[in-house]
């Protein structure tokens, strides 16, 4: 298969136009009653797993492909937990630890989709084409049935870029390389999502590499390196 067709292939996985809201969650145009009751469960469970009693969470919402018509069977459920945070990156990287171990270490699935959870700032420019609130029961902002304009040829960029940035970063093991990549990864996300929303090359090129297992491998390389910084490879020997 060449290049390019590979990339649509999976751009077409990543970006897939409905004329209706996913009917496993939506039915006229409002959330399923035991759908919104899980996902409060779900979301109540990570507020207990954060542990702070003084939270200020504002609002609990679903975003993303599961609140749009571009949905795929790839797409997770997007569940943020919208608190006032203060402005420390004490809190901010809290909050990415408990995220990460929540999502980590639990399996949860409504419909057979995964869910993933994130803390999301109140005062954080959030975009996204669907956002609905579970407290509230109703569209915060209600998605359009407009198909994506995609520049295929710039995801197919983008792309392949960073992929091989990923394999010689891997292969070289620089721990400072690899971290800094991640970074540079997740910057080059929010960037495109701040110009041209969730259908710019730049997100699509991220869901790409997520969904084809770069960006579980970049982790996992960077969790390797550090476990193997923290141990002590010469066994202890009694005299």
């Amino acid at each position: 298969m060449l290049l390019r067709e590979f990339v649509e292939q999976h751009v077409s996985d990543a970006v897939m136009f409905h004329n209706e809201l996913n009917p496993a969650f939506w039915e006229n145009g409002k959330m399923k009653p035991i759908i919104r009751y899980k996902l409060l469960q779900v979301a109540m469970d990570f507020v207990k797993f954060i542990g702070i009693k003084e939270l200020g969470l504002t609002d609990v919402i679903v975003t993303g492909s599961n609140a749009s018509y571009n949905y795929t069977k790839h797409s997770d459920i997007d569940l943020h937990l919208v608190v006032k945070i203060p402005d420390s990156d004490v809190f901010k990287e809290l909050y990415d630890s408990k995220k990460g171990l929540w999502n980590e270490q639990h399996d949860v699935k409504i419909k057979g989709y995964d869910i993933e959870v994130y803390v999301q700032d109140a005062d954080e420019k959030h975009v996204s084409s669907g956002m609905y609130s579970i407290l509230n029961d109703k569209w915060i902002k209600e998605p359009k049935p407009v198909k994506p304009d995609i520049n295929d040829m710039s995801v197919e960029h983008k792309y392949h870029d960073i992929h091989n940035q990923i394999e010689k970063a891997v292969k070289k093991g620089n721990k400072a390389k690899l971290e800094s990549l991640k970074d540079s990864i997740k910057k080059m996300r929010q960037s495109g999502l701040d110009k041209e929303g969730e259908f710019s090359a730049e997100n699509l090129a991220f869901k790409m590499l997520r969904n084809l297992g770069d960006m579980e491998k970049l982790v996992y390389a960077i969790a390797k390196l550090r476990d193997q910084e923290l141990s002590i490879e010469q066994q202890f020997q009694e005299e």
